[in-house]
Order: C-alpha cells, then structure tokens, then sequence
C-alpha cells in the first residue's frame, strides 16, 4: 500500500489513468510490486464477486505496517488502445489509488516501461506497438484525521510564552472572519 510521499519520490513507477472494464481507474505501475491490486471500493463496480485466495499473504507497506491479502478479482479487463487484456486483482485496502499494476501484468504483456518519460510500451507479438502514457495526476483522494485532538494553548510554545496575550481556548484554527470588502470599478476606464 505505497503512501504518497514515497511514490512521489520513486522512479521506478509510473501513475495515470486506466481503463479496467469501462472504469477509468487512478492506477499506479509499480516495477517493485510482484502482484496487481485493486481497492475494494473501487472493485465494487467491477461486477464480480472477488473469491478467496487459497493461500492468505501478507503485504508490507512502506510505512512497515503488514496486511493481510485474502481475496481475487479473477479475470478484469484492462484496455490499452482497444486491445483487452485480463488480470487477476487482489484485494487490497489503499487510499491513494484505485489500482496497483505489478510485474505480474506488466510481464504478461511485453511491457517495456521508461519511467523517465511515464511511458509503458507494450510489445504484443505479430501486432504493433502500442503505448500507455502516465501523467501527472493529483490523486482524488484525502485523507484526514477525524480523530486526533485538538491542540491545547499549551501545546504552542509562542503562546505559551505569553499566556496574558492569548485568549485561554482558541475558537478554530484559522479564526472564523467575516471579510466585507468590495471594489467598485467604473466601466471603460
């Protein structure tokens, strides 16, 4: 479950947009990954039923957490300039992505992938090359903490130098204003 910051920083992957089914799916290449996964919220529209693996692995993240790989997309469709191509997709909780193409994909295909130019070619046999360009996308997707505290007036060391200075709670951060301000410009001047 690559974070962000860590697949910012790599060169061996390549992210953009991908065609699964007739979904178009924020997908990362990862050259590290050995298998393709899918979030389950995103393969609710895939409509098939994932099945359980028959052995259950784990996956360690970058972060140095592990989770626990149970169950399969079998068969999903994956469209490059009109040629179909099918992979297995396992099911795997991540928030930056919809799907994580891994070796297992890429080799299927020929893929040859140039990470410098976020190009993926893919060399079918007796047909023409045909290429996959990544782009520069911003995931759709934040995460936010519902549940961390709330900082206390203690916790600033400013403010906490100048207790007399600063009110004992603070309202929100930024304070809630209401700005009136308006310009009023003559037409044709």
């Amino acid at each position: 479950m690559p974070a962000r910051p860590t697949v910012e920083a790599s060169n061996v992957v390549i992210k953009g947009i991908l065609i699964i089914f007739t979904l178009d799916s924020y997908a990362l290449m990862d050259l590290g990954s050995t298998f393709s996964y899918a979030t389950p919220y995103f393969a609710l529209d895939f409509g098939i039923e994932p099945k359980q693996l028959l052995e259950p692995f784990s996956i360690s993240t970058p972060v140095g957490d592990y989770l626990i790989a149970s169950r399969v997309y079998r068969g999903c469709v994956i469209i490059i300039q009109d040629q179909e191509t099918t992979t297995d997709l396992i099911e795997l909780e991540m928030v930056d992505f919809d799907v994580i193409i891994g070796m297992d994909w890429l080799y299927k295909y020929y893929t040859i992938l140039d990470c410098r130019a976020k190009v993926v070619k893919f060399k079918f046999p007796n047909e023409l090359v045909r290429e996959w360009k990544g782009n520069i996308v911003e995931s759709r997707v934040r995460v936010t903490n519902t549940i961390a505290e709330v900082a206390s007036i203690q916790s600033v060391p400013v403010v906490n130098e100048f207790p007399d200075v600063f009110p004992d709670e603070l309202p929100s951060i930024p304070p809630d204003w209401v700005i009136d301000f308006k310009i009023d410009v003559v037409l044709d001047t």
